[in-house]
Formats: structure tokens, sequence, C-alpha cells
């Protein structure tokens, strides 16, 4: 907090905790402590005792001859001098100056504060470079707020929170009224009780985002804060109790806005014995594990039951739920403004898995809970394609070879087709018989073959071309297998 001070406040506020820490101080001891002269010493001892004055803070000072003695009362705090004293700073001027004037201008703020252009781009620099970098954001020349929406909302909350609210921050308390439906619901819906220091933060949240609204700057919730929420139960029943009356409030943005207050409220104590907020959270966490388990366990026997052909023994299930509970850490990075990543590479190369995995979806509706099936399926296909060989996976194809040129080249076809497609899909290749049945014949004759699905007629050297061709059919004859049109 004392970098929001001036070097007149800073001086002053270093003078009071020393004095109020040591309560009888010589003026040599304060002269080596705060590294002043004693002219300059006496000068700021004079300026705190009208501060003192002016607040009323019970406090007071008396200089001596040759010592300096402070006394104050129980209500004195030295905080609160110090929120008055940063009020008063021109850091913080210029911050809230940003803040509620949309339609800024420098020079009105020069001329208010009565201050140079020059000393004005020096305030303008400090503070950008000691103040709002760490936040990610800045004032402009013009004084106008530069940066992510959010960032500014958490930046102007955890400034008021470092100050006074009461005394210092000019809140419009008729937000009380206006919120205490919602305070109320809270309280009920949790079971907890807020307590006034809560009330008051939730008042600060609420007047920065309405100012902020009225601006035209409106929040949007951001990839982070979807890595945050993503199926938190505590935020869907807080969006669902309290949806009619923040709307009401705060107007089109609610769900936003609230979302961004559930965030920064995590942080907020309460009172005594009654939950904190931060323990409903982690009570959720341990909950949402333990869903977590039994989730596993329901989604790896749905995943057996759709593809019977693979095995999943302990080590191989093992090495899937490892990697599922290492990668649901990451899941937020699957998502972009546009959709689920990896979603294009899936649909060309790993076909097979969407539609198993579509399946699976359907029948963990009620574990997985989510407003988009298709970052399930992609998040699966992902664990799954790190986890399996995908050729395995597949269900095997049956592919006979019938040529009539040279039964040697029937061995030459295999080879080369196994090239072509055994990477991507299992494939069992052998010569063909009249007596038996496949999924494909592959024939460089004009012969018809009821005992096939399909048949597919190929040159005398089975080239790139032609085996992806062949992939294609076995994509429609798997296709065609998991819907049970086949």
């Amino acid at each position: 907090m004392k970098r929001m001070l001036d070097k007149e406040q800073l001086i002053k506020y270093n003078l009071l905790t020393y004095l109020e820490k040591n309560k009888s101080v010589s003026y040599e001891e304060l002269e080596d402590e705060l590294h002043l002269s004693r002219k300059t010493l006496k000068k700021y001892l004079l300026l705190l005792i009208d501060d003192l004055n002016e607040f009323e803070s019970n406090a007071f000072i008396y200089p001596s001859l040759h010592n300096v003695t402070f006394k104050y009362g129980f209500e004195f705090s030295a905080q609160e001098l110090m929120s008055r004293f940063i009020v008063s700073s021109l850091r913080y001027k210029i911050l809230e100056y940003a803040l509620y004037h949309s339609n800024n201008n420098k020079l009105n703020f020069i001329q208010k504060e009565n201050i140079s252009e020059s000393t004005y781009y020096r305030l303008l620099k400090d503070v950008n470079d000691t103040i709002l970098t760490s936040f990610k954001i800045k004032i402009n020349s013009n004084l106008t707020l530069i940066g992510d929406e959010h960032q500014i909302r958490y930046f102007y909350y955890t400034l008021y929170n470092e100050i006074n609210l009461k005394e210092t921050f000019e809140i419009d308390f008729h937000y009380y009224d206006e919120l205490s439906p919602l305070l109320s619901l809270l309280e009920n819906t949790f079971n907890v009780s807020l307590a006034a220091i809560n009330k008051e933060q939730f008042q600060v949240l609420y007047h920065i985002c309405k100012t902020r609204n009225f601006q035209g700057h409106k929040m949007t919730i951001t990839i982070e804060m979807k890595k945050i929420t993503r199926n938190n139960r505590i935020l869907e029943l807080v969006l669902e109790k309290t949806e009619h009356y923040f709307e009401h409030l705060i107007g089109e943005t609610w769900k936003e806005d609230l979302t961004f207050f559930y965030i920064i409220s995590n942080s907020f104590p309460l009172f005594n014995d009654t939950p904190k907020m931060m323990k409903l959270a982690y009570d959720e966490h341990i909950r949402s594990k333990n869903i977590l388990y039994r989730y596993i366990e329901q989604f790896t026997h749905s995943l057996k039951k759709q593809l019977p052909q693979l095995e999943l023994n302990e080590q191989l299930e093992g090495k899937i739920i490892q990697f599922y509970c290492r990668i649901l850490v990451f899941d937020g990075y699957l998502i972009t403004e546009t959709g689920p990543l990896y979603l294009k590479y899936f649909k060309k190369h790993r076909p097979y898995y969407l539609a198993v995995l579509e399946e699976v979806f359907q029948e963990l509706i009620d574990f997985y809970k989510t407003d988009n099936d298709l970052l399930f399926i992609v998040f699966h296909s992902l664990m799954i394609d790190n986890t399996l060989d995908y050729s395995k996976v597949m269900p095997h194809t049956t592919i006979a070879i019938e040529s009539g040129a040279d039964p040697v080249l029937v061995n030459f076809y295999t080879r080369q087709i196994r090239y072509q497609i055994s990477d991507d899909y299992h494939v069992i290749i052998s010569p063909y018989h009249i007596d038996k049945t496949y999924d494909i014949v592959l024939s460089d004759q004009f012969n018809n073959h009821p005992n096939a699905t399909f048949t597919y007629r190929i040159r005398i050297f089975p080239d790139a071309e032609q085996g992806q061709r062949i992939k294609g059919i076995i994509k429609e004859l798997n296709v065609r297998k998991i819907d049970g049109s086949l």
C-alpha cells in the first residue's frame, strides 16, 4: 500500500509509525531513522500534527526541547490515517480520475490538481511503471484505461481493499438496499453469515462493475476464468439461484459479472466458525475428485463395451487413468474462441475415435456435465491417442486380394497395402476364396464378389492414391459398424 503514497505522505507515514511504536523519541533518533535534517523533521512534525487535528483521530504529538512524545486513544488507527494519506496523493487521484471519467481529458486533470504538464507526464509514467504494470494494464496519455477488462476491475477491487472502505471510498451506499436480497439469498443458499466487511467488498465489486458497464466497457468470460470455473457446481448453483436478482440489478452482462464476482469472492473471509467460501471450494474439489474416480471406472467400462476387441489390462487401464488425471488439469487449454482444439485433426486422421466416443458420451452424460459434447470427444480422443495404438483400437477389417495375372502378385499387393494403411487401421489380408466372406475385396479383375461388402479394383501397382481410397472405404465400413447399419 505504501507504493501509493507521494514522497511527502510517505515521510509523514514513516514518522507516524515510528512514533506509534516508540511513544517518546529524541530528535537525534528520528533524524537518524528517517534521514532528515532537524529543520525538515520539524516541518513534517507540524504537518503531521495538522493532519491529526484535521482528521480528529484522538492522537496527539507533543514536541519538547529534546524529545517528541506521541499519545493516542484506543480509537486511533495508523492504517486509517494512511488511507487518508493515500486518497490525498496524486497517484490515487489520477487512478480515480481514470476510472470515473469516461470522456477523459488530461487538461481537466492538470487544471483540477494545479500541476504542470511535465509533472503530469512524470506522474503518469510513475503510476504505469510502479503500480499498474503488475496488473498488465496502463493509463494512456489521455487518461484512458488500457488492458483486459477483468484486469482493470480486479486492480480497482484490490486498490479499494487496501484502503479503509467506509472512510475513504466514496461509494453510494444505497447499493446495500439493492444488494440486500441477493446477499441474503447467498447466505441462505450456503448456510453462511457474511461479515460486514464481506458485504462492503461485494458492494465495491458491484460498484466497479456497474461503473464500467455504464461507460460501455463489458466483461467477457476469458479462457482463464473457464479453467477456474469449469464444472464447478457451486458456481452453477450461484448462477441458478441469483439469476433473477442479478440480471435485474446489472443488466445483460449479469452472468459474466457474477462469474467475476465468484472468482474474486472466493477470497472473502467469513465470520468465526461459519464455513469459508474457500472451504466450500475445497469441499467441492474433494467431491469432484471422488466423482472423478467413479467416472473413470464408468468410462473404462463403457470403452470396453464399445471396443470389445480392446484388451484393457490393469497396466493399460492405469496408464489411461494417469493420463486422464494429468490432462484434466489442462482441459481449459483445449478450448479456443472457435471451439475445441484438435477437432480437425481427429476428424481427418482418427474418425473412429470420434464415432466410439460419441456413443461413450451418451452413456456418461450424467457423469460428465458439459454443454459441449465436442469438448468431451476431443478431450478423450486426445487422451486415448496418447495412450493406445490407434490401429489396435479399430475393429479388424478383412481384406481379400484377387489377382488373375499371377498368384505371386498377391504377396506383393499385400505388402504394399499394409504399407499404405496398416498404421491407421487394423487389417487382416489374405488371398481371395469364393467360400469365405470379406469386408473388402481388392481385385485386378472385373468379377462380381457377392461374399464382400465392398469390391475395389486395383491397378498392377497399388500407389498412395489407391491407399487413400482404401482408407476411405475402411472408414465408411467402421462408421457403419458402430452405428449398426451394416
